[in-house]
């Protein structure tokens, strides 16, 4: 499984940078994350889960959603100074945002065919702590998901089980021991994902 992550872009046709999470990114069941202890700035991005369901390459964005059988809500944790650092030294971001359980992901919502036109949806992203309370709204555009699969399947093989996400805004929010994310898509609470920073 890859779990594929496609940089906010800000635009339908300018999608920005594809980077890969290992497999032990993955956290599931509303189990905490644990801030590495070097790490001196964390921050999340409120991103889109989708779920591969068959194997392609160089998919046209208008056959995109065929390749998709599924969508959470998702959470991108990145150790944003190892991030800067890396990219001063013009060196890989693999450490900044491949740390185990940095991408915690809610229920998954089974999409049927005649239904994808409604993946695009409202999301909603919540943190809550001692330091800070943050709400960020928004939608996802049907648009926007199928230019992020084309994108990513340009020069990469995408299989059956390997999940791409996409970032649903520019601007992290930094995290603190004890905050508490909730993150909902389409107002389904019993898909929510709720992440505990520790």
């Amino acid at each position: 499984m890859k779990i594929i992550g496609v940089t906010y872009g800000g635009k339908v046709h300018g999608t920005g940078a594809v980077m890969l999470k290992g497999d032990s990114a993955l956290l599931v069941n509303r189990k905490p994350f644990f801030i590495p202890d070097e790490v001196e700035h964390m921050v999340s991005y409120p991103a889109l889960a989708l779920r591969v369901s068959r194997l392609g390459k160089q998919v046209a964005p208008r056959f995109a959603t065929r390749y998709l059988d599924a969508v959470a809500p998702a959470l991108d944790l990145q150790a944003l100074d190892l991030r800067d650092t890396a990219i001063r030294l013009a060196q890989p971001w693999t450490e900044a945002v491949s740390m185990d359980g940095s991408f915690p992901v809610g229920g998954w919502t089974e999409m049927a065919d005649t239904a994808r036109q409604t993946w695009c949806g409202k999301w909603e992203h919540r943190i809550e702590g001692s330091k800070n309370a943050t709400i960020f709204e928004g939608e996802c555009s049907v648009e926007t998901i199928t230019e992020a699969v084309s994108i990513v399947s340009k020069n990469m093989t995408i299989r059956q089980g390997d999940i791409i996400y996409l970032q649903l805004t520019e601007t992290p929010v930094d995290l603190h021991p004890n905050d508490t994310i909730t993150a909902i898509l389409n107002e389904d609470e019993q898909n929510a994902l709720f992440c505990r920073i520790k």
